[in-house]
């Protein structure tokens, strides 16, 4: 078929693992920004489809809130409200961000899960209202164990 792919490997997430994390994903939309920028110059006729898979559904989510463009997206295993997942699972990795957030911060920092809905990929794609759905292939996760990988 002649596909050709470029694949982005996303930098670890540093800092505060809430206060730092809307800036993450800004980082990461505008490596993706830059990739596809060097994938349309490279392959100027074909279309660009972006996919990501778990965690990276919901950085793409968000660059293209943030402007990304392509032909087509895929988000794969991506949990539509982190927020909530993370608040309110009973699955390991959500079990794991709540104690590492609780050893931080104490009780307190648990209160502060649901300012994580900013990078949601639903909020996401309510920032986003010109995408057609034509454009879109999610299939979303819930008890994945790569969440946080």
């Amino acid at each position: 078929l002649g596909w050709s792919y470029v694949e982005v490997k996303v930098p670890q997430e540093r800092g505060h693992i809430i206060e730092d994390r809307r800036a993450h994903f800004v980082e990461v939309a505008e490596l993706l920004k830059a990739e596809v920028e060097v994938a349309q110059a490279k392959y100027p006729r074909r279309p660009i489809c972006l996919l990501g898979r778990n965690n990276g559904g919901g950085h793409l989510a968000f660059a293209i809130a943030e402007g990304l463009k392509a032909d087509a997206y895929v988000l794969v295993g991506a949990v539509p409200s982190i927020s909530e997942f993370r608040k309110c699972s009973t699955y390991d990795p959500a079990l794991k961000f709540r104690k590492r957030l609780q050893d931080q911060l104490g009780v307190a920092g648990l209160q502060r899960i649901p300012e994580l809905a900013v990078t949601d990929v639903c909020t996401s794609l309510r920032r986003t209202p010109d995408l057609q759905p034509e454009q879109w292939h999610i299939q979303n996760g819930s008890q994945d164990p790569w969440i946080d990988e």
